[in-house]
Formats: structure tokens, sequence, C-alpha cells
């Protein structure tokens, strides 16, 4: 490919977010594949003479934190002098285990225990609090060792529990204007006419993509004064969700 780093033309800001790994989860082949999907962007990005800004966005707050954290509590396990973003990726499967074969009795018992332990991490403090900043830098420091081996440059991290407010008031936001419904899982949006406030083909999403639809917009409005567009390979996948899409590259990349 020739190299273009010259043009009278402006080149348009790209803002590419990819990797996007969960701390206390094990960092996969599938991370790696995104790993190099985007990196690889970057550089045919910079090669082309665009101006470039590669970002990360970590999955640090959720269920499977949560889960995590409580099969650690319950059963008194220490974690190892080593490895230890390895060893919560086990704990998070473990736990996983434990829920999933849960007798009838157990599962109303376990999944209120592991809803606590979410409520006191969002509180932010506390004890479990204080676990879970702990536990978090060790798969924070996993991935930072991962990407120096694989060459991989971030200009920007952006965490999930940076926007968890944030996105809370988008909810409620849109809860009030009769946008979003509660669901019996999490709050979605139902079908509205184009002339919503909501983006054009971004209306109908079904309940499973709705909340990282939901931070990914609040991170859009972090980013949206530098950056005119900006592409994500995992949004790729979030995007195929949305029904009624012909196109979903097309809404993807543009900002």
């Amino acid at each position: 490919m020739k190299r273009n780093t010259k043009s009278d033309t402006p080149r348009a800001n790209v803002m590419i977010e990819y990797s996007q790994p969960n701390t206390h989860k094990s960092f996969h082949v599938g991370h790696m594949r995104n790993v190099v999907l985007g990196d690889s962007l970057g550089r045919i990005y910079k090669a082309c003479g665009y101006p470039v800004t590669m970002v990360n966005y970590i999955g640090d707050e959720g269920a499977h934190i949560a889960k995590c954290l409580w099969y650690i509590l319950k059963n008194g396990h220490k974690a190892p002098a080593e490895h230890r973003g390895e060893w919560l990726g086990q704990m998070y499967a473990a736990a996983t285990m434990a829920l999933d074969d849960a007798t009838v009795e157990e599962k109303p018992v376990f999944n209120a225990e592991v809803s606590q332990v979410l409520r006191d991490i969002e509180s932010k403090k506390g004890d479990t609090y204080e676990l879970w900043k702990s536990t978090r830098e060790w798969s924070l420091d996993d991935f930072k060792e991962i990407y120096e081996w694989s060459g991989a440059h971030f200009d920007h991290w952006f965490y999930e529990s940076e926007v968890s407010e944030e996105s809370q008031e988008i909810v409620d936001e849109y809860l009030k204007k009769d946008v979003f419904v509660e669901s019996d899982r999490s709050a979605s949006s139902k079908p509205r006419k184009r002339s919503t406030s909501l983006p054009p083909n971004k209306i109908s999403i079904s309940n499973k993509c709705s909340v990282p639809w939901i931070r990914w917009a609040s991170r859009r409005r972090r980013t949206a004064t530098t950056c005119r567009t900006a592409w994500s390979c995992s949004l790729m996948e979030r995007c195929r969700l949305v029904k009624g899409t012909s196109s979903p590259l097309a809404n993807c990349v543009s900002a």
C-alpha cells in the first residue's frame, strides 16, 4: 500500500477502540484477536496520514466481578503470590460453575449474595470495595504485561466504572421520556418513530445489548469533541444486535 501522509484535504480524527477485556476474567485468544485487529487498523490509518487515537475500554464493573469476589469471599480463598490475574479468571470460572450447579434452594440465596457484593462495590466504600480495587489492579497488571509483549499501544484507557453513574443518568432520562421501558433483566429500548431524540437506526435494541450501548454512548459523549470518527472492533458485534439496521458498519463508524 502506498504511504499517503500528505494531502490538501484535512484528515478526520480517528479513534480506534479495541481489545476491551474484562477484569477478573481470563485474557483469552479472543481478546488477542481484537488486539491484532485493532492494532493493525491503527497502523493502517496512520500510514494513510490520519491522526489516530488508540483507546481501550476495560470492563471493570458488573455482575461478572461480583460473582468472582462472591466466590472468593464465600470460600475464603487466598490469592497466590504470583499470576494473580490468571487466578482471578479461575475463581470466576469456579463461581460460574457453583452458581450453575446450585440447588433450587441455593440459587435464590446465592443470587442475593452476589447482588449484595455488586451493591457493595458500587457503594465505593467498605471491605468489599477495597477488595475490588486491589483485585482490579491484579488484572490490569496482567493486561499491561500482555500489551507490552504484543506491542499494542493505547493513548487512553476508559473504564466502565468511570461511566456507570453517567450511564444510569442516561437510563433515568430516557425512562422519563418513555423511550426506555423496564424489563425483567435491564432497561431496554422500545420501538419509536425516527423523530425521537435517539440516533437513527439505534431505537429498537435487544435487551442483551442495551446497557453496553448506553455505556458506549456515555463514552462517546466524552470523546465527541476531539474525535469525529470512531471505530470499535467489538462494537460491530453490538451493532449487529440493533434491529432494523441495514448497514451496521456505517452506523458504527459515523460519529
